[in-house]
């Protein structure tokens, strides 16, 4: 069904000639139609100049009617969005379906929200296609309701759906809370209000990729759960992927607060909170935790820096995790433990304690200052990796071959599984590796982008029906760029067994397969019989990420220990390119049939005499073309390693 006022449009839809929007009643024009049962899917729309609204906006696109095209803003504004519940879905387009396509689109405008599980966002409120290099700026008030209902608020999208994408999108949020006059006693229900800096959830394998994003908000009246607030989602699914987003500003929350992501079971790496996060506390426990949301299910993994500053006031137990800086007003002994922020951010070890490397617990430095230790026992498999700025001081080394494990598991202070990428290269394994602070897990999208979906096929009737096109599949993400390595500096002071030394920036991530297009549906047989459609076109493989470079590294240590010390400085390899998507199959054309007999009737019709209308016979559709796989990265630049011999004064300290 075509649009009833398409031809007010200038343009074709097709992609080299697309449908050209100018002002307010192009945009108007468009949500009409969609409203009316028209999606759009494979067509083409062009923003060609700024756009100032000046209506509530009902949203382009619902639940049952989702855009389905391809928008470019083409770099333009639309300004003045003032989002009304209309629909379940409110944004500029409401909901879209896995074929759309939202790009280079500016957004400025308000949201006012009153809470019916609906879902809110400046550019989709459901986001079921491809968000990329769009820019949203909102003032966004929530008018919280006694009690409260489920309700959806991301910057970019409410929620990005199963398998739905968001890329390279950057945006500022000013969130503001009207509480109802008795929402601040307790919740009897699990209703929440879910405010992201991006999205407000993001589903299973649904992806939120190199977004950067400013939320500010005060939330400190509202009781935790009345709402979950993340910088860059509120809600991470299993299988979801955040990664290499940024996110700033200044929120507050009552009791727990989280920089990323609230909840978490996803994948959260490469990212970075440089937002101020401050906690209330009313004399219960609380929380802060800059990083990847809460430990709520198998398979969550996170690697980011968790937040520039952390502010807690005084209560009565407040556990500190995973941040970068932490700032305390009132009384500082409410802060319980800090012991998580060094199991996550490295080991700062014990002045002038002993301890013992073995093969499954190596000691990971990634915190930054001086470690001190008095003696280190490195058992064979046993190594020490440093990731971070710091000076390591050793008054004794000593190599271990013969040791009783269950003696001295009571010293194994530092126990983890991670770490451990370069622990051996081209043969030679070494005892000291200096490296950047990225996991080899975190590097990569192991698996493939979404493939586009098939299209449906033509009915069958006296005219057959047209195949649909199969949707294009998605482009691979590009793999994560290598740490550089650290600035570090190793002190040995005491050495009397050969030590090897790796210098190395991380290696560059992987990157993820195209996906492959989708393929188009066959023509609907009769005595006109419909087109195929044609196949979608493969995605692009991402490009793989380039290697870190090494870092500058630093060891000193006790004259006679000269030929004891190898030291190697190495490139990091770059990540391995992504796969091409593959074509999309073309779509059977429809056969000439007499489909308007009746069974009776037919009986004795040669249905190979049937004379086809209109004259020209059905096509197939063309088939697809494949993606472009993705290039390899470049491997990372030399670190420099400089040895220097020093005479200990005695005492063992210079």
């Amino acid at each position: 069904m075509e649009a009833k006022k398409r031809n007010s449009w200038d343009g074709e839809g097709k992609e080299e000639n697309p449908f050209q929007i100018w002002n307010e009643e192009d945009l108007t024009e468009l949500a009409d139609a969609v409203s009316s049962g028209e999606t759009y899917g494979n067509k083409y729309f062009r923003v060609e100049d700024n756009i100032a609204l000046t209506q509530i906006w009902p949203g382009i696109g619902s639940d049952y009617n989702k855009f389905s095209g391809n928008f470019d803003g083409n770099g333009y504004k639309v300004s003045g969005l003032r989002l009304s519940m209309v629909n379940r879905e409110c944004g500029l387009f409401g909901s879209t379906s896995s074929t759309a396509r939202i790009t280079n689109l500016d957004i400025e405008g308000e949201i006012c929200v009153s809470p019916d599980d609906n879902w809110w966002g400046m550019a989709v409120g459901s986001n079921r296609g491809y968000i990329g290099n769009c820019s949203c700026k909102a003032k966004i008030r929530i008018l919280l309701p006694d009690p409260v209902e489920d309700c959806y608020v991301g910057l970019i999208a409410g929620s990005n759906q199963q398998g739905s994408f968001i890329e390279n999108c950057r945006g500022t949020a000013e969130v503001a809370i009207d509480k109802a006059e008795e929402s601040g006693r307790e919740q009897k229900t699990d209703k929440r209000i879910y405010i992201g800096g991006v999205t407000a959830l993001n589903q299973s394998k649904a992806q939120v990729i190199g977004c950067v994003t400013t939320l500010n908000g005060d939330f400190s009246g509202i009781l935790r759960s009345a709402v979950c607030v993340g910088g860059i989602t509120a809600k991470n699914y299993k299988n979801g992927v955040i990664q290499k987003n940024t996110v700033s500003g200044a929120w507050k929350l009552r009791n727990r607060i989280y920089g990323l992501a609230e909840e978490n079971k996803g994948k959260v790496s490469g990212c970075i909170c440089n937002g101020t996060l401050e906690i209330e506390m009313e004399g219960e426990e609380g929380l802060i935790n800059g990083g990847g949301g809460e430990d709520s299910g198998e398979g969550m993994a996170y690697d980011g820096q968790a937040a520039g500053k952390v502010i807690l006031g005084s209560g009565e137990k407040i556990t500190a995790m995973d941040v970068a800086q932490l700032w305390i007003y009132g009384r500082q002994q409410a802060v319980q433990s800090t012991g998580p922020v060094l199991k996550k951010r490295g080991e700062t070890g014990l002045k002038k304690t002993d301890i013992y490397i073995v093969e499954d617990c190596p000691l990971i430095i990634r915190a930054k200052g001086e470690v001190f230790y008095r003696t280190v026992h490195l058992c064979p498999g046993g190594y020490i990796e440093i990731n971070a700025n710091a000076t390591l001081d050793i008054e004794e080394l000593k190599r271990e071959t013969a040791f009783d494990r269950e003696e001295i598991d009571q010293n194994l202070i530092h126990r983890s599984e991670d770490g451990g990428y370069f622990r051996k290269i081209q043969g030679q394994e070494y005892d000291i590796i200096i490296t950047g602070n990225q996991d080899e897990d975190e590097m990569s999208v192991n698996s493939a982008a979404v493939s586009g979906g098939n299209g449906g096929n033509g009915g069958n009737g006296l005219c057959g029906g047209d195949g649909a096109d199969g949707g294009y599949g998605f482009p691979g993400v590009h793999g994560t760029d290598g740490a550089d390595g650290p600035d570090a500096m190793i002190i040995i002071r005491d050495l009397k067994t050969p030590i090897t030394i790796l210098n190395i920036g991380s290696a560059g991530g992987d990157g993820q397969d195209g996906g492959d297009g989708g393929s188009g549906g066959n023509g609907g047989n009769g005595r006109k019989p419909g087109s195929g459609g044609s196949g979608g076109n493969g995605g692009n493989g991402g490009n793989g990420g380039n290697g870190g470079d090494g870092g500058n590294v630093q060891v000193m240590y006790a004259s006679t220990a000269n030929a004891l010390i190898q030291h190697f400085n190495l490139p990091s390899p770059g990540g391995e390119p992504g796969e091409a998507g593959k074509e999309g199959a073309a779509g059977k054309r429809g056969i000439c049939e007499d489909l308007t007999c009746t069974e009776a009737e037919d009986e004795e019709t040669d249905t190979e005499s049937v004379t086809c209308i209109g004259g020209n016979p059905a096509k197939p559709g063309k088939p697809g073309r494949p993606g472009r796989p993705g290039r390899p990265g470049k491997p990372g630049l030399k670190g420099k390693t400089s040895v220097t011999a020093y005479i200990p004064e005695e005492g063992g300290k210079e």
